[in-house]
């Protein structure tokens, strides 16, 4: 990936999956969607597929060529629902990463939040837990060309946060958050806190394997209650790919 570690700037975060748990949010939603619509509801495992997408993906998937007044009308009420009904009711952090993303900043890492979900959706996560005064950069997915797995967004927060590649890492918790780390050269941390398995993400090959965003701490080698100033890491100092532990 690169010859010579540089000192590690900044951290790069994916959203659902990896610093909020919004599983059930996004089944929810998806149920009522499609019995307001008198269409059947999908196996668990469609729903698990359709997840994965975004809106507009989900509704031509499903209704083929819609009439562009029902896409907009629908894109409407999945956006503004999720934001003010389905968030608030069915999604919480993932335990210790609100926690993980203050100890980072208190060491003097730059935090970024690169998320494929709408920039109304992802300023509402950060206004309801604290972050939007945090000093956190972030791009949502209609802020790019192309979404994840494309490295529109990785590289388009890169610069926003004025970091080198080499100079940052990325933790997802999905197979396209690695293919995204990879096209766009970031070093990749993956958490079993997502939909996809330990074994759908170890045959994208990402650098580390880990638990939970929880771990990233003691991931990089400092204590639970404080890290250090001076951070520097290469591949091999990410080290193995870690265990499967239960979260």
């Amino acid at each position: 990936m690169r010859d010579q570690p540089e000192e590690l700037k900044g951290v790069l975060f994916d959203l659902d999956g990896t610093l909020i748990d919004s599983r059930r949010a996004f089944e929810t939603q998806l149920r009522d969607f499609f019995a307001m619509h008198g269409t059947s509801i999908p196996s668990r495992a469609k729903l698990r597929h359709l997840v994965t997408k975004s809106y507009s993906e989900i509704i031509a998937e499903i209704f083929g060529n819609a009439d562009p007044k029902f896409l907009r009308d629908s894109m409407d009420w999945f956006n503004y629902s999720y934001r003010y009904y389905y968030m608030n009711r069915y999604t919480k952090p993932i335990s210790g990463a609100l926690e993980c993303l203050r100890r980072l900043q208190s060491a003097g890492l730059k935090i970024g939040i690169a998320s494929n979900t709408p920039r109304i959706v992802l300023d509402y996560f950060l206004k309801s837990n604290g972050l939007d005064q945090a000093g956190i950069d972030s791009v949502a997915g209609d802020e790019v060309n192309q979404k994840k797995p494309s490295p529109d967004l990785l590289l388009a927060l890169l610069k926003k946060m004025g970091l080198r590649a080499s100079q940052a890492l990325y933790v997802g918790d999905m197979t396209e958050d690695v293919q995204s780390a990879k096209k766009a050269s970031l070093a990749m941390v993956a958490v079993l806190t997502g939909l996809c398995n330990q074994e759908e993400l170890m045959a994208e090959r990402p650098d580390v394997m880990i638990a939970s965003v929880a771990n990233l701490c003691e991931l990089l080698g400092h204590s639970r209650t404080r890290i250090q100033g001076e951070l520097a890491f290469s591949r091999s100092a990410l080290g193995p790919i870690q265990p499967h532990k239960e979260v």
